[in-house]
């Protein structure tokens, strides 16, 4: 940057104004919190947050075929 150019975008949330409920809070956010914060911080339907994982609806992950049963 130059003596001219001034970089005015704000450096962080707080220097923007964008005051949260989850700042004032002591204790550990929800999933579902965490969620909501990082929607917060996408850009809408291009930019998905990165607390989501696509596909992954909790289930165990698929075997790789070994039986727990069978000897090395």
């Amino acid at each position: 940057m130059t003596d001219k150019q001034k970089d005015v975008r704000p450096n962080s949330r707080e220097e923007a104004g964008d005051d949260r409920a989850s700042d004032a809070q002591d204790h550990v956010l929800h999933p579902d919190e965490k969620r909501d914060e990082s929607l917060k911080d996408s850009m809408d339907a291009s930019d998905p947050p990165s607390i989501a994982k696509p596909g992954d609806k909790g289930d165990p992950v698929p075997s790789s075929g070994f039986s727990a049963g069978e000897d090395r």
